[in-house]
């Protein structure tokens, strides 16, 4: 028993915060302190879960949302670390883009939602479009970073033996680079569930930020709760997953 608790200490003691955290919220709710109206309750939140599932309403606005975030975050990995390669490698376009990219980058992604919406309209497309520029950046400036980290030794080593640009690419660089772009797509991740939530604020009427506003207008905490809730487990589930994956390839970080 002692060697099983100390094999997943740290994911017991986190389990048993959270219950704590939830039966403090849930005593605590309806107290002056805490006005159920405006925190709701943990009981009250499911009650919500259960009554949006059966409407039919929370499936909907959960595939909406998980649609738009995939398609924007694929495009945009691909599209960052096919640029983060190139402007990595070959100095002279970096330098050519540099203004630009650092200009885009610095900017908040939410400035540009009206002019979005003005270009594309309501719909799909806009709230991929913001996912796509939230991500896009991270996943960019990390890929450049990892391909300006590539120790020289091993480049010269490659082409002594007569490796081509893409054998030099493929199995010297990019391999290299790799912890870098995962790096970089883990902070795009969560940059771009704020992308589809933001989005589906000003452009939408499905999808869970809209659930989340279209509750807050009404005062209906509970379901404001709910949105909120699942956006939190889907963004911990996708973060969770790509730190597993960057500490697969933390060893050649430092080899």
């Amino acid at each position: 028993m002692r060697a099983a608790f100390e094999r997943h200490e740290t994911r017991i003691i986190g389990a048993l915060g959270v219950l704590g955290f939830l039966l403090l919220w849930e005593l605590g709710s309806g107290t002056p302190y805490a006005p159920a109206q405006y925190v709701s309750s943990p009981s009250r939140i499911a009650s919500a879960t259960r009554l949006l599932l059966e409407r039919g309403t929370l499936q909907r606005d959960i595939s909406t949302s998980l649609v738009e975030y995939a398609l924007g975050v694929s495009l945009a990995v691909v599209a960052g670390i096919a640029l983060g390669l190139l402007l990595g490698w070959y100095r002279p376009l970096d330098e050519l883009f540099a203004p630009f990219t650092a200009f885009l980058y610095a900017v908040p992604k939410v400035a540009f939602i009206g002019l979005i919406v003005i270009y594309l309209g309501i719909g799909f497309t806009t709230k991929a479009a913001l996912v796509f520029l939230n991500v896009l950046f991270p996943v960019l400036i990390a890929t450049h970073a990892g391909v300006r980290n590539v120790d020289p030794t091993y480049v010269k080593c490659a082409r002594s033996f007569g490796a081509s640009d893409w054998q030099l690419f493929s199995g010297v660089v990019l391999p290299s680079a790799v912890p870098f772009i995962l790096t970089g797509l883990r902070l795009g991740a969560g940059y771009g569930m704020v992308g589809v939530i933001v989005a589906e604020f000003y452009a939408s009427t499905a999808g869970i930020g809209y659930l989340i506003k279209l509750a807050s207008q009404r005062f209906l905490m509970d379901q404001v709760f709910v949105g909120v809730g699942f956006t939190a487990l889907f963004g911990f589930a996708i973060l969770s997953a790509l730190g597993a994956l960057e500490r697969r390839f933390e060893s050649w970080r430092s080899s």
